[in-house]
């Protein structure tokens, strides 16, 4: 395999404006000794993407995950629970101490697009029709 020998392009990551998105679980990975689940979502409109962990030490958060992708609560999630899911989180922009802005996934909640999109329709009762 031949490598181009020319450096690569410096792409800067702006952050994403704060508030509820729509994202899916394209990768999820156990990492650092299994001490988390590396997470990476797209965005809905398939042009972004956001980054997240979750730490063992951090069940709420797990929980709330759990709620979202409509699994119970028994204190265990894995990668593959999550992977291809679409939730929605509550996004916002924090700053590290060199002054970095990033975004930083606050909770998990059901996806807005999938309670819409699996709602049942409401049965039609042909003695009401008005006309």
């Amino acid at each position: 395999m031949k490598f181009t020998t020319s450096e690569r392009e410096n792409k800067s990551f702006e952050p994403i404006a704060p508030g509820v998105y729509d994202v899916t679980c394209v990768k999820a990975t156990e990492a650092g000794d299994k001490s988390y689940i590396a997470l990476e979502f797209d965005l809905a409109n398939g042009k972004e993407k956001v980054w997240d962990r979750l730490y063992s030490d951090n069940a709420p958060k797990a929980k709330f995950m759990c709620q979202a992708i409509g699994k119970e609560w028994r204190g265990e999630l894995t990668p593959q629970d999550m992977m291809g899911k679409t939730v929605s989180v509550d996004l916002v922009i924090k700053e590290n101490a060199e002054g970095k802005r990033f975004n930083r996934i606050l909770t998990y909640k059901p996806s807005t697009a999938s309670a819409q999109d699996t709602a049942p329709a409401k049965p039609v009762n042909e003695d009401e029709i008005p006309f």
